[in-house]
């Protein structure tokens, strides 16, 4: 760590009154707030690869507090802005002022970045030292608050005066024998150069021993060893520092099928653009079982292996290798197998920050920069601490993670939550989480995993989460969290991620879904549970979705849209309250293909149930900040529920009326009275042998308050039989 300039140790210092202030305001995020005069000309340079590629230079010092601008400090906030600029998406505000940066120019904007206020923050997250899970509120964050102002003249463009303000934060780390890390207890440490260090080795190998020996959440009791049908064969001497492809069946002949002998590592991964991608098909099978020269393979491949063989794991899961990509009926059969693949690895790598399979994730070239600031106060405590960015507002993981792909990947989501342990690998640092804790590379201590583990584990230790919500009177209520519960979560998170083939958005969480089906003793469908069907049929979308050109899911189910969906809670809603107004008298989907989890065909919902009929909204019926999704629905001219669409609904489809089937009315806080909901139906041109009404889900509504026990709109209708598809 590299000593700063005497302004900026002044700027950053610490008193002893702000010691004092960090052991008397114990529940107070923000330690102190210092004003401070930095201002800096920069000039930034924008291209069109996009805000990746953004570059920053400082032409210009000023204000009161008169840094020198090339101190490792000065170099630092520089970085942290220029991190900053790509981060936040502020690159798009400069293009939409000055226009897109185009073909292969270039366009250089002036403007002065001017810092107000300094900010020392707590971390108001949760740690387990020693066992014991609490938040210490210890200091770890210095917060640089400042605005932008564009030159009246930039890149040729004349340009008003437009602030932007923008925040820039560093996280606050020390050497683990200095009084003053000591004093604050900075838990963080200095990043080792090389990912793979000597110490980096034995801290990952001493958490996967630790996690093997120590964690009952983590032990799996099955006796019978499971292998994916294919493996890389790390440690065959015909084949020199290559590989090959080998079948487990042949492994299990060898006899040699003990854990230690065959336990297998798998890699998460971005596939990123074709021309990059090496695979097994029908045509290359043979020469995959004989040898996999290591430099054909792409980086991260190539990294993996190099990593399983420190680690001493003999063989490696890829799905693009162990997987025929042009056989549907073996990818099909190995892709319902996400489940076992990852629960049973040994060890899930994930390369995390790479967008595509030929970026390397072990590679630490450029080293975060960093600074060292020295404290030395009056009773006698000297030391110092360091500062490297961080990106404000995200956890741990996320703030390393964020810019890169996989985060936002389809597949990827499962293969990591359906993994024994895992090691991630970020942008600067690497993370191990398992069954029971989650670690980083940078601290001894450790946070507890969230309760939805329990619903993708082998095992469940706790049965306490098994209890599904009731919709009768027969039933017990669990106040907490559910499987149920968490199978939702999972699916709200699941729906903010991305996939190359739309097709793929149920065989994507499969293994999720097959592991939940062990809990919750339930027929899976399309995304939903029968034994929670009046819950699970009223996610809604975030903001208006979209619906696939092709069939991927009945209409309500969440996986017919494209977009993030999300349930409302309904966790207080007991027997004593919940009161169905519907029955479901049949709920259907027909799979497409070998997984009973994945893909449907067809599918459809015959309820009993009132319905009325409401008009079609127009644009001016939307309430101005819902994007077009919500309005106050029309019943006898007065407003009786405020309506929600999941997708736009074209003009001149469905004919020009809506219908509000009433579901259940149901408890959604604990001093709140029940309120009566359901879906809102449009009819669909389809004729069934049976006579009975199709019709289509578009949205949900919640009825008003005020309405009483029986909603007053359905009170005058006629039960009917009617088809959802």
């Amino acid at each position: 760590m590299s000593l700063v300039c005497s302004p900026s140790a002044a700027a950053f210092t610490l008193t002893e009154a702000d010691l004092l202030n960090l052991v008397t305001e114990k529940r107070n995020k923000k330690l102190l707030e210092r004003h401070i005069d930095i201002q800096i000309d920069c000039e930034l340079t924008l291209n069109a690869a996009g805000n990746t590629q953004v570059h920053l230079k400082a032409t210009k010092w000023s204000g009161s507090n008169d840094l020198c601008g090339s101190c490792p400090c000065c170099i630092l906030i520089v970085d942290g802005l220029q991190r900053e600029l790509r981060n936040s998406g502020v690159y798009n505000h400069f293009e939409s002022i000055i226009g897109p940066v185009k073909g292969g120019s270039q366009k250089t904007l002036c403007f002065k970045y001017k810092l107000r206020k300094l900010e020392y923050h707590r971390d108001p997250s949760a740690w387990q030292i020693d066992g014991v899970t609490e938040t210490t509120w210890d200091l770890h964050l210095a917060l640089l608050r400042g605005t932008l102002f564009l030159a009246p003249r930039s890149a040729g463009v004349e340009i008003g005066q437009k602030p932007i303000g923008i925040n820039v934060a560093f996280e606050l780390f020390g050497v683990e024998n200095d009084e003053l890390a000591r004093v604050l207890k900075l838990h963080r440490r200095p990043l080792a150069s090389t990912t793979l260090s000597n110490s980096n080795v034995a801290k990952i190998q001493t958490w996967i021993a630790d996690c093997e020996t120590a964690h009952n959440n983590c032990f799996s009791p099955n006796t019978n060893v499971f292998l994916p049908t294919r493996l890389l064969e790390l440690d065959n001497p015909h084949c020199g520092d290559g590989v090959k492809l080998i079948l487990s069946a042949d492994i299990v002949k060898t006899g040699a099928v003990e854990a230690a002998h065959s336990r297998y590592m798998a890699l998460s991964y971005c596939w990123g653009p074709p021309e990059g991608w090496l695979t097994t098909n029908l045509e290359t099978l043979s020469t995959r079982l004989s040898l996999i020269a290591l430099d054909s393979m792409p980086l991260a491949f190539r990294d993996a292996i190099r990593l399983a063989r420190i680690l001493d794991i003999r063989y490696l899961w890829i799905d693009s290798l162990c997987i025929i990509q042009d056989d549907k009926e073996d990818w099909e059969i190995e892709s319902s197998k996400m489940a076992e693949i990852f629960s049973n690895a040994y060890l899930t790598v994930v390369a995390s920050y790479g967008a595509t399979c030929n970026e390397s994730f072990l590679r630490r070239a450029h080293m975060p920069k960093s600074c060292t600031v020295p404290v030395k106060l009056s009773n006698g405590i000297n030391g110092k601490f360091g500062l490297r960015y961080r990106r404000h507002g995200l956890t741990d993981k996320m703030a390393e993670f964020h810019n890169g792909k996989w985060v936002s990947r389809g597949w990827t989501f499962q293969e990591e939550r359906l993994a024994k342990r895992v090691l991630m690998f970020g942008e600067n640092k690497f993370f191990f989480d398992c069954k029971t804790s989650e670690k980083s590379e940078d601290t001894d201590r450790s946070r507890k995993r969230p309760d939805w583990v329990t619903t993708v584990q082998d095992k469940s230790t706790d049965d306490r989460y098994r209890v599904p919500r009731p919709v009768d009177t027969n039933s017990q209520v669990f106040k907490g969290q559910t499987y149920f519960d968490h199978w939702q979560t999972l699916c709200s998170h699941y729906s903010h991620r991305e996939l190359s083939f739309a097709s793929d958005k149920l065989p994507a969480i499969s293994g999720i879904a097959k592991q939940t089906a062990k809990r919750v003793n339930s027929e899976y469908l399309a995304g939903l549970w029968r034994m929670h069907l009046m819950h699970d049929l009223f996610w809604n979308t975030k903001c208006l979705a979209t619906r696939p050109d092709v069939y991927r899911a009945p209409s309500w189910s969440w996986a017919s849209v494209e977009g993030h969906i999300a349930w409302p809670t309904w966790r207080w809603c007991g027997p004593e309250h919940c009161e169905q107004f519907m029955q479901i008298l049949e709920a259907k989907t027909v799979v497409d293909g070998a997984d009973p989890y994945g893909a449907v065909k067809d599918g459809y919902l015959k309820i009993v149930g009132k319905t009325v009929e409401i008009d079609r909204p127009t644009a001016a019926d939307m309430m101005p900040s819902s994007r077009e999704q919500t309005w106050h629905a029309l019943y006898r001219g007065q407003s009786f529920t405020n309506a929600r669409l999941d997708t736009a609904i074209p003009d001149g489809e469905g004919g020009d009326k809506l219908y509000a089937l009433l579901a259940a009315k149901c408890k959604m806080k604990k001093a709140q009275n029940p309120v009566p909901r359901g879906l809102l139906l449009e009819k669909a041109d389809t004729i069934r042998q049976d006579g009975l009404p199709v019709f289509r889900r578009v949205g949900v509504f919640r009825v008003n308050d005020g309405e009483g026990n029986s909603p007053g709109a359905w009170q005058y209708s006629e039960n009917q039989t009617l088809v959802i598809i």
